[in-house]
């Protein structure tokens, strides 16, 4: 019998039906001393049985009669089985005294370990106490009074107490599964962790095939980072017990620890497979599958978890946040976006859910529905004040300039009482995107007092010189950002860029962008600088395969498709070239007005291919034509 698992254990003698207050008739109940004649309580003796009559109220004076005690051995039976079931039906007062009553006329062990766990559930942890030290005197061989009144000082908040009481039964039954485990529990848990381990060692050496042993040391090797033993004595439990969920799981973790992710996500998996029921098991798994960005398989089941869930209940919390961001990573916005508002009254933080599902529409290009769900994010947390900047950007997109001045203000106003950096950086970014470089410049140079040291700020602020000062000056300002952080991609590719536009350098200026795209392959803006430069050094083979790339990454950026097509022009092929400007044209016939004249970059563009497009249209028209 187990204390902590509340001794669920029943007499042998007790074979009844499983609901006495429900079924109609009688029951009767052996008894192996004398039967007892007591019409006027109820009861009717016939041989050796003990029948009880049941109707009206009789229940409840038969229950009154056996509390009162003291019992026969059959009434006893009948009182221990009545308590048992007070006890499943959440009556705890009736159980205590029926069970008090069994335990005064008949002291048993089985009947005294329930009654410590009743008064004890009522906090009544004196008597439990007194009663578990009776228990040790009448059945000293036993360690379960000892593991009883080990609970009760863990109740009273002595864990000192507790360790000795337990001490004392390990030294008395060494052997015993539960005396060791629950010792070395108390040992760790009071942070006497070398005296845990002497006794696990010990606990192994006796009882070596116990897989409780086992995946104790194994865990406690993995604390120690000593990965290599945990993973010995794991082979080791799984050979003696191959269902041990909990040792598939720990190697999961190990080798998830080594950066193992294959090995990982398939002991995951056969901890999921042996329960598929545990919500916890797929979590584990499923973010196994998320590691190694394994969407689909993670999709699969998920979605299956979240069909069977229908009619079991409703799907885990974390499993549902799962499949939302599974959903989102895979494009499907609608769905995610489903999956997020379900957590709304389930998660403990809403706004974040809110937020999630904006990103959502936002993505779908329904910018007033991600508006309004980004409106319900309240508060002052990080999730708020992102919410606030992308509600602010998305104004910026819609041209609300005079309005968005004004939440920047109050942006401003809030955030700067105690600003980030990434304060500063967001004002002075969104002042830019709107064109006005002056303020930007002012917030980059207030940033820079708050943190001189920010290598993004230094950088803003030597990219905003070329509007408010000169070319020269941003060129001669990004110089020095290159030299003292030569790995700051952003720097590399724009002055780059910069002295390619301006045919200076180019050799050096191919240099920093190539360094810039190898640290950042998938930037469709640094692959484009990398064209244009070999374009500039007329390595048009070079520069064709780096501009179709860069499209690729970037098919909506109209300058890319203007570089595609000079490059066109220069190669001869004038159909091609006119193909690529009219694209480009088109990108930005797409855009308002606005956004492309706070853009200096694309007002240029758009100019110069306004005026190449009339130009290769006229040489396409026959001799003589006008």
């Amino acid at each position: 019998m187990q204390f902590w698992r509340f001794y669920r254990s029943r007499l042998v003698l007790l074979v009844f039906a499983s609901s006495m207050f429900s079924n109609v008739g009688c029951q009767s109940l052996k008894h192996s001393k004398s039967n007892q004649d007591s019409d006027a309580s109820g009861y009717e003796a016939s041989g050796k049985e003990l029948t009880v009559q049941r109707s009206g109220g009789d229940w409840d004076k038969i229950v009154e009669q056996l509390a009162k005690g003291p019992l026969s051995d059959a009434e006893a039976d009948l009182a221990f089985l009545l308590a048992e079931q007070f006890i499943n039906q959440k009556q705890i007062e009736p159980a205590t005294r029926l069970m008090r009553s069994v335990f005064n006329s008949h002291p048993s062990l089985v009947s005294g370990i329930e009654l410590v766990r009743l008064v004890t559930l009522n906090g009544d942890l004196v008597e439990g106490e007194q009663i578990a030290r009776k228990l040790q005197l009448f059945y000293g061989k036993s360690p379960e009074p000892a593991l009883a009144r080990s609970y009760i000082a863990q109740l009273k908040g002595s864990r000192d107490e507790a360790i000795d009481i337990l001490g004392s039964a390990y030294r008395r039954h060494p052997k015993n599964e539960e005396v060791a485990s629950r010792y070395i529990s108390m040992l760790l848990e009071a942070g006497l962790k070398n005296k845990a381990k002497e006794v696990l060692m010990n606990a192994i050496s006796g009882m070596p095939q116990s897989p409780y042993f086992i995946l104790r040391l194994a865990r406690l090797k993995a604390e120690e980072k000593n990965y290599k033993e945990a993973k010995n004595l794991l082979d080791r439990l799984l050979k003696i017990n191959p269902e041990n969920i909990e040792g598939w799981t720990l190697a999961g973790f190990i080798a998830s620890e080594e950066k193992n992710e294959l090995a990982a996500e398939r002991y995951f998996r056969e901890a999921y497979e042996k329960q598929p029921e545990n919500d916890t098991l797929a979590r584990y798994y499923v973010t196994q599958l998320l590691k190694q960005n394994k969407f689909q398989e993670a999709r699969r089941l998920l979605l299956r978890l979240e069909s069977t869930s229908d009619s079991d209940g409703a799907l885990d919390p974390d499993l549902i946040f799962q499949l939302g961001y599974v959903l989102f990573q895979l494009d499907e916005f609608e769905e995610a976006k489903k999956r997020f508002l379900q957590l709304v009254d389930k998660a403990t933080d809403k706004e974040r859910m809110y937020f999630y599902a904006a990103q959502c529409e936002e993505r779908s290009k329904n910018r007033q529905e991600a508006l309004r769900l980004y409106s319900l994010v309240k508060g002052h947390s990080e999730i708020a004040k992102a919410s606030n900047q992308r509600i602010i950007q998305l104004k910026i997109e819609d041209g609300n300039f005079q309005e968005v001045e004004s939440l920047l203000q109050e942006y401003a106003n809030s955030q700067l009482q105690k600003p980030t950096e990434d304060d500063f950086k967001f004002l002075a970014g969104s002042f830019a995107k709107m064109g006005q470089f002056i303020k930007a410049q002012s917030y980059a140079d207030s940033g820079l007092q708050k943190f001189p040291r920010s290598v993004d700020l230094q950088y803003l602020k030597a990219a905003y010189l070329e509007h408010t000062v000169s070319r020269v000056a941003s060129i001669a300002a990004l110089e020095k950002m290159v030299a003292r952080f030569p790995d700051h991609v952003q720097s590399l590719n724009h002055l780059g860029y910069t002295l390619g536009e301006a045919n200076q350098n180019l050799e050096f200026a191919l240099s920093l962008v190539q360094r810039a795209a190898q640290k950042d392959p998938k930037n469709g803006f640094y692959i484009d600088s990398l064209g244009w430069l070999y374009f500039k050094l007329k390595r048009l083979s070079e520069a064709e395969k780096s501009l179709l790339s860069a499209m690729q990454l970037e098919p909506n950026e109209p300058v890319i498709h203007e570089h595609l097509a000079e490059l066109r022009l220069a190669q001869g092929d004038i159909p091609g070239a006119l193909k690529y400007f009219e694209s480009a044209a088109a990108l930005f016939e797409k855009l308002p007005a606005w956004r492309i004249d706070a853009d200096v970059e694309w007002s240029q563009a758009k100019k110069r291919i306004e005026k190449r497009i009339q130009e290769l249209r006229k040489r396409a028209l026959p001799m003589g034509a006008s």
